[in-house]
């Protein structure tokens, strides 16, 4: 009479991931300390790409007096500081999209446009006004605004909504 021996032992699949963490595991410590420190270095460069709004905005800051060739005053210290934290706090898809154009009053004037729509805001030092034209429907028109956190919030929203 035959045996049949089944084989109860189930193999499991290596992982690329696996054998990745094998190949690191063996190597001397100083090769991971290069491995380390380069992955550290590269966290770093992804962190600190310049993004357009932050260019746009660098150029503003070193706007002087009559920029436009007709006596128009130097941008507001004051709205660069509310338009830089403003654009730090949008998200990375709304905020990528952005860009940031000096005024003639001294303002700065943050725009975008999409499919979905546009936003044009002047963003003074107290104060800030814009429409937002969006197909099918009508002009919506916020006009000498004061700059707040709900305020913000709700130009936040509809820029969001543009995407």
């Amino acid at each position: 009479m035959a045996t049949v021996v089944q084989n109860t032992i189930k193999r499991q699949k290596i992982s690329t991931l696996d054998v990745l963490w094998a190949f690191y595991q063996s190597q001397p410590r100083q090769v991971k300390i290069a491995f380390r420190n380069m992955l550290e270095t590269q966290d770093k460069a992804d962190e600190n790409k310049t993004v357009q709004w932050r260019t746009d905005l660098k150029g503003i800051v070193s706007l002087k007096d009559g920029w436009d060739g007709e006596g128009s005053p130097r941008i507001n210290k004051t709205a660069i500081a509310h338009v830089r934290k403003f654009a730090a706090a949008l998200n990375n898809s709304v905020s990528n999209l952005i860009r940031l154009y000096p005024t003639n009053l001294g303002a700065v004037m943050l725009k975008l446009e999409t499919e979905k729509g546009r936003i044009k805001c002047e963003i003074g030092d107290t104060q800030m006004s814009y429409f937002l034209k969006r197909p099918g429907f009508e002009t919506e028109y916020h006009s000498f605004e004061d700059i707040n956190e709900e305020t913000l919030s709700v130009l936040k929203h509809n820029l969001d909504n543009l995407l």
